[in-house]
């Protein structure tokens, strides 16, 4: 919100709840956003009316429970409205580690994720939650990072590497054969 406000965009920066119980990294911004004369408003559903964009900060991505009222009712809103939705991070309501919907989730048209890339953007209900997912690493070196994962992301890139390329005419029966096994008992 505060750099919204430097580059001169309209801003309504808005919270539920009370101001006193902000905390940590979220106080620290909001003293910022209030020092640089920004302002902040209690929740309101016809807020939703004169918004062009939402920003949704609502969690972190550290949720692991479902979500209450009055969050869980914000989410509904704001869903509702039909409005574009930039998530920070990861959609509230969307687990970070498996993408599962934690009762309610933000219909996101954009995500922007950073430091690391979180499975829950891309698994179980993350691509239909998130929209597009653009990621900054925000130069954090990757020695910082100690979580070992099984997963990783699989672009365009690295699928055509697989494959090298084919002349023009070429037959199916030139470029090998694939033998898959998969399924289970009753399930092929």
């Amino acid at each position: 919100a505060r750099h919204c406000l430097e580059a001169n965009i309209n801003v309504t920066a808005v919270i539920k709840g009370d101001e006193e119980q902000i905390k940590g990294a979220a106080k620290e911004a909001l003293d910022e956003l209030l020092g640089n004369g920004g302002q902040i408003q209690q929740w309101d559903e016809k807020q939703l009316e004169q918004a062009d964009v939402i920003v949704d900060a609502i969690f972190g991505t550290g949720l692991d429970r479902a979500i209450d009222d009055p969050q869980k009712s914000i989410i509904r809103a704001v869903n509702a409205s039909k409005k574009p939705v930039l998530a920070i991070d990861i959609p509230s309501g969307l687990c970070a580690d498996t993408g599962d919907i934690l009762g309610v989730a933000i219909q996101a048209r954009l995500t922007a994720t950073f430091i690391g890339n979180k499975r829950g953007v891309f698994t179980g209900m993350g691509p239909q939650h998130c929209g597009y997912v653009v990621f900054d690493d925000l130069q954090v070196p990757d020695r910082i990072f100690t979580i070992e994962t099984n997963a990783q992301i699989i672009d365009g890139e690295k699928v055509r590497s697989f494959f090298p390329p084919r002349h023009r005419a070429a037959h199916k029966g030139e470029n090998g054969h694939i033998l898959i096994v998969g399924g289970y008992i009753g399930m092929s």
